[in-house]
């Protein structure tokens, strides 16, 4: 637990003074995002407590806002896709997430 806090917490706090563009608060949501299903107890998920693995996403999350505003002429910050994004998610049915 305190692993996660050393990088999702501050990500997090940098994103509410302002800085979205180079923190992104990555959470289980992005993460099923990118597999396209939730991950329920006991499944194989992967571990946002290690850092390289957060990295990961935070990296994905930044490289697709740059692609997302290159296609729209508008800049989206990896902190506004990853809200947009998770806002979406959570409308979707369980079913839905399901995979």
């Amino acid at each position: 637990v305190l692993a996660r806090s050393l990088v999702k917490t501050p990500s997090f706090f940098q994103n509410l003074i302002g800085n979205e563009t180079e923190f992104v608060a990555i959470d289980r949501h992005a993460v099923a995002v990118a597999y396209n299903r939730s991950f329920n107890k006991g499944d194989a998920a992967p571990r946002l407590q290690d850092v390289k693995t957060y990295n990961i996403f935070r990296d994905a999350y930044i490289e697709a806002a740059s692609i997302i505003s290159d296609e729209i002429g508008h800049v989206i910050t990896p902190a506004q896709l990853q809200a947009i994004v998770w806002c979406y998610w959570r409308t979707l049915p369980r079913r839905t997430r399901r995979g």
